[in-house]
């Protein structure tokens, strides 16, 4: 199996959702406080994109480690998830794209 993420990654990401999940666990379901923060994120990094605020490339990462957490909270093999949306993006977009040039 190809890895997508270093050790030095993988090791964060644990890091970064055990601390997630003590202090943000506290209140209510993890997932939903995830969930929350993520559609927090999105529209963040809307605004700062339209803004063309630099910073949008921070909240787009930490939109990332939100993704990567919601997958470890129901355990999924983060390399395996990646592998298969790169498969499956690439097959889309040629797909997509051999329609366009009908």
């Amino acid at each position: 199996m190809k890895k997508s993420l270093t050790k030095y990654a993988r090791s964060n990401l644990q890091e970064v959702h055990a601390l997630s999940k003590e202090h943000n666990g506290r209140r209510r379901p993890h997932k939903d406080i995830l969930l929350k923060l993520v559609r927090e994120h999105v529209k963040e990094i809307e605004d700062l994109h339209g803004r063309k605020d630099g910073h949008f490339s921070t909240e787009v990462g930490d939109l990332m480690i939100l993704c990567y957490e919601l997958l470890l909270e129901d355990r999924k093999d983060l390399d395996r998830i990646m592998e298969k949306c790169y498969d499956r993006y690439k097959r889309k977009l040629k797909g997509l794209l051999k329609c366009q040039d009908r």
